[in-house]
């Protein structure tokens, strides 16, 4: 039986996906002036992504 603080990867990945929307509206991330070749929004996308694939193998 796993700890009591573990957490599925599903939760993880939602875990994840809070924080990044926490970081993309937090203003001093916006103050940045930042355009990398990858955004918070590629990253968001890769976890939404993961999130299907989990959801999918739940399901079948």
């Amino acid at each position: 039986m796993p700890p009591a603080s573990y957490k599925t990867l599903i939760e993880l990945v939602n875990q994840a996906q809070e924080t990044i929307t926490q970081i993309q509206q937090h203003s001093s991330f916006k103050n940045l002036d930042y355009y990398p070749d990858l955004t918070i929004g590629d990253a968001d996308q890769a976890l939404e992504y993961l999130r299907w694939e989990l959801q999918a193998q739940s399901e079948s």
